[in-house]
């Protein structure tokens, strides 16, 4: 998460709390083993924004997308 260009964003500036990054590192991980696992079964997946919270809170999602390729027969 540190080498994206927006890990700065999360870090608490301007009298912010610091961010849970570890809740969004997480994250991150579950929705990659998710689709790693499922992989024929997805064709896009859009989460936006995925919003991390203080340090206490963890992360939201305000509005996710997932669409299905068609069942093959």
């Amino acid at each position: 998460v540190a080498s994206l260009k927006a890990a700065r964003l999360p870090g608490g500036d301007r009298d912010q709390p610091t961010r849970h990054i570890e809740a969004l590192a997480d994250t991150i991980i579950g929705i990659s083993l998710l689709i790693s696992d499922h992989v024929a079964q997805f064709a896009e997946i859009e989460i936006s924004p995925l919003m991390v919270g203080p340090a206490s809170r963890g992360v939201c999602a305000a509005d996710a997308m997932v669409r299905l390729r068609p069942a093959r027969r």
